[in-house]
């Protein structure tokens, strides 16, 4: 029972020296690594993108509001308005 516990244990020390082995070469590879940039600039034009919609609609509740104060002054000023 002992030496399938080693034998057991040995497979599983070298499967995950293998694997890591594996891991290492993968992550450090070329594609990688040009992958890795590559989802960088998605993310970063991601952000500027929700940045451009936050003043976009900021602006758009701007240009509401004037259009507000401009009906209701027009409109209290009606009464002097003759057409």
């Amino acid at each position: 029972m002992s030496s399938n516990a080693q034998k057991s244990s040995t497979f599983n020390s070298d499967g995950l020296r293998s694997f890591f082995k594996q891991f290492a070469v993968l992550v450090s590879s070329p594609e990688t690594k040009a992958t890795s940039v590559i989802f960088e600039e998605i993310d970063h034009q991601h952000v500027q993108i929700h940045a451009r919609d936050e003043e976009l609609k900021k602006a758009q509740n701007e240009i509401l509001d004037l259009k507000e104060k401009k009906r209701v002054a027009i409109g209290g000023m009606s009464p002097w308005i003759h057409v």
